[in-house]
């Protein structure tokens, strides 16, 4: 692969990362500051202690959302950072490691809970795809710049 398709590929999927990121940074927003509690309706029964446990589920879900929204973001700028300049190859490389490794640890654990599915196996195999293509293209650019030194 060339760094001319190497920087390319990067800066493709620094914006297929890009948009899940923001999105995904906004629904955990609203999760974690709206809490579910403005959904639920007063039928003038005391549900005060099951709204809050429901809202803070749903806040606890969102912190969880919140952390792999900035991931996301962050591999997104890693993406396009590499692209532009060779010598900052090694952050996206390292991130798409790491969730790489992510995507495998919840294949195995929905595998284990019995909730594999068409879905996951989608999922698994695009993120997966997206995981190896920044790799590879970082890869190839560490390799470049490694001939140079």
């Amino acid at each position: 692969m060339s760094i001319k398709t190497s920087r390319t590929i990067l800066k493709i999927t620094g914006f297929l990362t890009l948009i899940p990121g923001i999105l995904l940074l906004l629904v955990a927003l609203v999760m974690i500051f709206g809490g579910g509690a403005s959904v639920m309706p007063d039928y003038g029964i005391d549900i005060e202690s099951t709204v809050d446990i429901g809202a803070g589920i749903i806040a606890g879900i969102g912190i969880i959302a919140l952390v792999y929204a900035v991931i996301l973001l962050l591999r997104a700028w890693a993406s396009f950072a590499a692209a532009k300049d060779s010598r900052k190859y090694f952050f996206a490389w390292i991130l798409a490691l790491i969730d790489m490794v992510r995507c495998l640890a919840d294949a195995y654990n929905k595998i284990s809970a019995g909730t594999f599915d068409s879905g996951s196996v989608l999922g698994l195999f695009l993120t997966v795809a997206l995981n190896v293509l920044i790799f590879v293209a970082a890869n190839t650019i560490r390799n470049d710049s490694k001939r140079y030194v």
